[in-house]
C-alpha cells in the first residue's frame, strides 16, 4: 500500500464518474489516493477504519471470521465500488474484512471530514439504500444459487471471482467453508477440474489454464 501524490493523477480520481456519483464536487481537498498491491487488507474486520473508500480501479475480497472461527469468503466486489459504507452508519469496527485481489487504486475520505455532512445529505442518504438494497438482494441470489446448482459450476464462478494474476490460492479450507461443502467433495471436484486441464496444480495453487472452460460452467448459473 502506498499513497499517490501526484496532483494530476488526484484531480482525475475526483473527477471519475465513481467519486462524482457520491460526492459531486465535494471533499476534494480533504481526500486521498492510495493504491494497494494483491494481497493486501484495505479493510481488516475488528479493527476501527477511519475512512469511507470508493474503489477505482481493481477487484476486492470481502471475507468474515464466523464466531465458530471459521473463515469465509462472501464475495468478490470490482470498481467502480462504495467500500465502509457500513462504518459510516453505524459507527463500530468493521464486520468483514476486504483484501485486495490485483492492483487497486482507491481514494479515501476520512469518517472525520464527512461524516456530520453526508448523514444530513437525503440525496446522498437515498443513493446509499440503492446501493444497500442491492447488495442485499445480490446476497439472497447467491444463497439460491448454492442451493440450485451443482458445485462444479459454483466451484468454477469461485475460482474466476478469487484468482489473482491467474492463480487461485484460496486454501481448501476456507473455499470448502465459503462454498458450503465438505473438505473431501471440493478436492474431488478441483481433480476433476486439473484432470481435465482447467486447472494446473503447483504446490499450494492451481494456474488457471482453461478460462474459457470456466466461464462456460460459470455461465451456466447466469442463464
Amino acid at each position: 500500500m502506498h499513497q499517490l501524490h501526484s496532483p494530476k493523477a488526484l484531480r482525475a480520481a475526483c473527477d471519475h464518474p465513481e467519486y462524482r456519483k457520491w460526492f459531486g464536487e465535494r471533499f476534494r481537498d480533504r481526500v486521498s489516493l492510495m493504491e494497494y498491491e494483491s494481497g493486501d487488507v484495505i479493510i481488516r474486520q475488528g479493527i476501527d477504519h477511519e475512512a469511507l473508500c470508493v474503489l477505482l480501479e481493481g477487484r476486492v475480497c470481502i471475507s468474515a471470521v464466523l464466531p465458530n472461527g471459521k473463515h469465509r469468503i462472501l464475495r468478490m466486489e470490482q470498481a467502480p465500488a462504495l467500500l465502509g459504507e457500513q462504518e459510516l452508519l453505524e459507527l463500530t469496527p468493521p464486520s468483514m474484512s476486504v483484501r485486495a485481489l490485483s492492483t487497486c487504486r482507491i481514494v479515501r475520505l476520512p469518517y472525520a471530514a464527512c461524516r456530520a455532512e453526508l448523514l444530513e445529505d437525503p440525496a446522498f442518504l437515498r443513493t446509499l439504500s440503492i446501493l444497500l438494497g442491492q447488495k442485499e438482494r445480490d446476497g439472497v441470489q447467491r444463497l439460491f444459487r448454492t442451493f440450485s446448482y451443482p458445485l462444479e459450476n459454483r466451484l468454477a464462478r469461485f475460482i474466476l471471482d478469487m484468482q489473482e494474476d491467474g492463480c487461485f490460492k484460496v486454501r481448501k479450507t476456507e473455499a470448502a467453508d465459503s462454498l458450503g461443502v465438505s473438505y473431501r467433495h471440493l478436492g474431488q471436484v478441483l481433480g476433476s477440474f486439473v484432470e481435465k486441464r482447467y486447472l494446473e496444480k503447483q504446490k499450494f495453487t492451481y494456474i488457471i489454464r482453461d478460462p474459457a472452460a470456466l466461464e462456460r460452467l460459470a455461465g451456466a448459473m447466469d442463464a
